[in-house]
């Protein structure tokens, strides 16, 4: 069958065999096919040509409709007699327990109404930016959501990546206590020193201010007197009496030294004042002395220090303290700490303005130059006059902390 010009047909056309062809080799001649009632109630398929041409650019499917209701004219698509899916005014409706498949893996897939979005390898930084921008936007709804431990289980557990995104309050995180875990304040140093806060946690730095604190403190005390400058020489120091040790009123051993200041700088010292240091019993820290003192008969400055030698429980020498055995002038001896007397009162009081000597009791304290110490260092305290005129009477109390244990 051959059809010349247009037809029009009112009943079924019905082919037995053979193919249906429409051509149309014109210019922009762009054939339809029309299915429908009327020009307003159909479905047009066109072949749109390319403009000034006969070749074929693309395939129209249009629906054309009077009506007003909602999805008037729409697409329906049946396989095997079973509905797919249908292309509405909204947009495109796959049937229930449906999915859309590229390259035959799933990607949405339904199951009785529950969706589930497949296999995604990757996504965009739009895509990733409109992720980030819907949390931060409903963070609050989020959070309220997320209020049990079954809520969280849902969403599921973070184990690798870095958050990028707006710091998450600590009104989102229940507070820890000593039988669950959650949000908890860091202690500052000074509660950690203070020890009774229940609701903070203690930081390695809180923890070491608050052992270091707590030392075990041990005390060692001399009292003895001494004249400066025994060989006529400037000021030196005189260290423990050479034959009876520490503890003897009158110290008279000159090793030359005379130092004023304290640092790093050693001085050698005989055997007899290598001898009659006090040994420190425990490791530690000597913190350094208190001390009273007077002049015995001129109204002049005077001077008490404390010097360090390393010492050894195991070895037989040691290069920078006392080197057992040996009877030279080889222990190596280093000036910690120095005081010098004062007469007055530190407030100003009544005592202390009027008529005040160096022949009174006088404060001489150095406690601002703490030193490791450790089991079997010496520490070798001295005394120090202006000249050979006046004796100086010292105590001296001098203060360790023990390593806690």
């Amino acid at each position: 069958m051959k059809w010349i010009g247009g037809q029009t047909l009112y009943n079924d056309l019905r082919l037995v065999s053979g193919n249906f062809t429409v051509y149309k080799a014109v210019n922009n001649g762009n054939p339809t096919i029309s299915l429908g009632s009327s020009a307003t109630e159909r479905l047009e398929i066109a072949a749109n040509y390319e403009t000034g041409a006969q070749g074929l650019d693309t395939i129209k499917f249009t629906t054309f409709t009077a009506g007003s209701s909602t999805n008037d004219g729409r697409f329906q698509f049946y396989v095997d007699e079973e509905f797919m899916f249908s292309i509405l005014d909204d947009g495109v409706n796959i049937a229930a327990s449906g999915n859309l498949s590229i390259g035959g893996i799933d990607i949405i897939d339904d199951s009785s109404g529950t969706t589930t979005l497949s296999n995604i390898d990757a996504l965009d930084a739009t895509t990733i930016a409109t992720f980030e921008t819907a949390m931060e936007a409903n963070l609050d709804t989020f959070g309220s959501q997320m209020t049990s431990a079954s809520s969280l289980a849902t969403i599921g557990t973070i184990t690798t990546g870095v958050w990028n995104g707006t710091a998450i309050s600590a009104d989102y995180m229940a507070t820890a206590t000593a039988s669950a875990q959650g949000a908890v304040e860091l202690a500052t140093t000074g509660e950690a020193d203070t020890g009774t806060d229940t609701a903070r946690a203690v930081t390695p730095a809180g923890l070491k201010s608050h052992v270091d604190a707590r030392y075990s403190y041990a005390y060692m005390v001399w009292s003895a007197s001494g004249v400066s400058t025994l060989d006529g020489s400037d000021p030196e120091w005189v260290f423990p009496n050479t034959s009876k040790g520490i503890y003897e009123e009158d110290w008279n051993k000159d090793e030359g030294i005379k130092a004023t200041s304290v640092g790093a700088t050693t001085y050698t010292v005989t055997r007899f004042s290598a001898v009659n240091g006090l040994v420190v019993p425990h490791t530690g820290v000597c913190v350094g002395f208190h001390a009273h003192g007077r002049n015995d008969d001129s109204d002049v400055a005077f001077k008490a220090g404390l010097f360090h030698l390393e010492g050894s429980t195991t070895g037989t020498t040691n290069n920078g303290g006392i080197d057992y055995g040996n009877t030279g002038i080889t222990n190596e001896a280093t000036l910690r700490w120095i005081a010098t007397s004062v007469e007055t009162e530190s407030s100003g009081g009544a005592d202390g303005t009027s008529a005040h000597s160096f022949k009174g009791p006088c404060k001489l304290v150095s406690n601002t130059d703490a030193l490791a110490v450790t089991a079997g260092d010496v520490l070798l305290p001295a005394i120090m006059g202006p000249d050979a005129s006046d004796e100086i009477f010292i105590t001296m109390t001098i203060i360790l902390k023990a390593t806690p244990r």
